[in-house]
C-alpha cells in the first residue's frame, strides 16, 4: 500500500484560512477536505480561487451535506473538482411538495415567474436544510408509526411525562410500526438494522 500523508490544519478567521490555504499551495497538497459549514466553506473555496487553487488539480471534498445550499456559480468555469454529498432527495415528488409550500409561505404574493427571479439570499432561504429534514422526516415517520399504531392499540389510555423516568407502555410496538417503514420522505438514505 502507498504510503499516506495527511495534514491537518484547523483555521476560525478569515487570515488563518488564507494563511492555510497557502501553506497548501507550498506544500503542494492537492487533495483537500474542508469540514465547514455552507457559508464558511464558501468564503474559502472564494479564497483559493482568488490564489488560483481552483482548477483540475486541486480536488476539493466538502463535508457539508448542504451543498446545494451554496453558490458555485463563480467556479463553473474553472475546472473546478468540488465534491460533496447530499442526503436529501430533490428529484423526490415529496419533496418538490415541500419547496413549494416552503415558496407559498415565504413568498405568499408571487407568483411562479417572480420567484424565477429572486435574489440569491432569497432563494437560499428556499432550500430545506439537512438538518430541518431530517427533523422533519423524523417527525413524520413518528406520525406515521403511531397512526398505524393506533388501528391495533389503545393509545389513548396511556400518557408520557417528561417529568417521570417511566418507559411508554407501547414503546416497543411503536418501534416495530417505525422498522416497517421503508421509504424516508425527503431523505435518501440506506436502512441499516443492528
Amino acid at each position: 500500500m502507498p504510503k499516506l500523508d495527511i495534514a491537518l490544519r484547523i483555521a476560525d478567521h478569515d487570515y488563518e484560512y488564507r494563511s492555510v490555504l497557502r501553506d497548501i499551495s507550498t506544500r503542494r497538497y492537492r487533495n483537500i477536505i474542508l469540514d465547514l459549514n455552507p457559508p464558511e466553506a464558501q468564503i474559502v473555496l472564494k479564497m483559493a480561487l482568488q490564489l488560483g487553487m481552483i482548477n483540475s488539480t486541486y480536488h476539493y471534498v466538502l463535508t457539508t451535506l448542504d451543498i446545494e445550499t451554496m453558490n458555485l456559480e463563480d467556479f463553473k468555469y474553472n475546472r473546478a473538482n468540488i465534491t460533496g454529498l447530499r442526503l436529501i432527495k430533490t428529484e423526490s415528488q415529496f419533496y418538490k411538495s415541500i419547496s413549494v409550500n416552503l415558496t407559498n409561505y415565504n413568498y405568499p404574493n408571487s407568483n411562479l415567474h417572480s420567484r424565477k427571479q429572486l435574489s440569491n439570499s432569497d432563494k437560499s432561504r428556499l432550500f430545506l436544510w439537512t438538518k430541518n429534514a431530517l427533523l422533519f422526516d423524523s417527525i413524520y415517520l413518528l406520525s406515521l408509526a403511531v397512526r398505524e399504531a393506533e388501528k391495533t392499540l389503545n393509545l389513548q389510555d396511556s400518557s408520557i411525562s417528561c417529568l417521570e423516568n417511566k418507559p411508554f407502555i407501547h414503546g416497543t410496538m411503536l418501534s416495530t410500526f417505525i422498522e416497517k417503514v421503508e421509504n424516508f420522505f425527503i431523505i435518501s438514505t440506506n436502512q441499516y438494522k443492528i
